[in-house]
């Protein structure tokens, strides 16, 4: 379970994340990776200079995605 909950957190994250520098990319300069593969990679490890690795930031933006949509869904009824 613990496993299935942490994918479908990196998922959500990742595709959340690949949307929103989509969206700087296409209004800012290009300094973005536009792949969506790099977003949703799971076997890259590597920590970047913030201390974070790919799959910590998605799992992050997941989380935070899913709370708003919680927050959202209350406020509507």
């Amino acid at each position: 379970m613990n496993y299935l909950l942490r994918s479908f957190f990196n998922g959500i994250g990742g595709i959340i994340r690949w949307l929103f520098f989509k969206l700087i990319n296409i209004f800012f300069d290009k300094n973005y990776p536009s792949d969506l593969d790099y977003y949703l990679e799971i076997e890259n490890q590597e920590k970047d200079k913030n201390g974070f690795s790919n799959l910590q930031k998605n799992f992050f933006a997941g989380i935070l995605i899913f709370i708003l949509l919680i927050v959202i869904a209350e406020r509507i009824e």
